[in-house]
């Protein structure tokens, strides 16, 4: 680590505390958005820092601080290549300075991608904030028939939002428990596969009212290319 990075992981850890918790728990982003005058220019300055790095929670926090000024940062940040809950992260931010609801594909991106199931989580929960499409929808319902639970979880919870319906799973007692199974470290069976194929076929059928009229999704705004 150099110390550009030390310097970067030192305010991170001053700003939002131990990382495990962050992780864990998610940041906190008061103390951030209390920054003011030479504080608030120095947490912006350190933000960028953090985004060269990779590290997404720069992309939160400039998300927070409507650092308009930082797009075409985070523009670049969303490129393919760059670390996957990056883009996710960076694509966030950027729809909520930009209102381009062309991010989203970014977003659906990683979420079709083979990358680590945290940063698929994360694209599944962050697409809650786009308006419903066709495409995002059929990408949402092949996400609740992957083999990790908390991307079948959280990409289900958002169909259910986009059908205008509680977005909490464990309250809709007639999907939960199949989506849920087989639970623990077994193997899914045939039944089990079937189980989240059906589901994702009932969630996306609920949530076609919502996409009807709505248009197809704008292409994503052009970010660099990865290296």
């Amino acid at each position: 680590m150099d110390a550009v990075d030390r310097g970067w992981h030192d305010y991170r850890r001053e700003m939002f505390g131990d990382p495990y918790l962050v992780w864990h728990e998610g940041a906190d982003f008061t103390a951030l958005l209390a920054t003011t005058g030479a504080e608030r220019e120095r947490a912006a300055r350190m933000l960028l820092v953090g985004l060269d790095a990779q590290d997404a929670l720069a992309a939160q926090g400039l998300r927070e601080l409507r650092l308009v000024a930082a797009a075409p940062e985070l523009r670049a940040a969303t490129a393919a290549g760059r670390e996957p809950e990056l883009r996710v992260r960076a694509a966030q931010a950027l729809y909520a300075l930009t209102g381009e609801a062309g991010w989203s594909r970014v977003v659906a991106a990683v979420l079709d991608s083979p990358a680590p199931w945290g940063a698929r989580v994360s694209a599944a929960h962050v697409l809650r904030e786009f308006a419903p499409t066709p495409e995002l929808v059929d990408r949402l319902a092949a996400a609740v028939r992957d083999p990790e639970y908390l991307v079948r979880y959280h990409a289900a919870e958002t169909l259910l939002g986009y059908a205008g319906r509680r977005p909490d799973l464990a309250h809709h007692r007639r999907w939960f428990p199949r989506l849920a199974a087989p639970g623990g470290q077994a193997p899914p069976s045939e039944q089990d596969v079937a189980g989240w194929h059906a589901i994702a076929a009932e969630l996306a059928a609920a949530a076609e009212s919502a996409t009807a009229a709505a248009p197809a999704d704008p292409p994503a705004p052009a970010a660099p290319a990865g290296p």
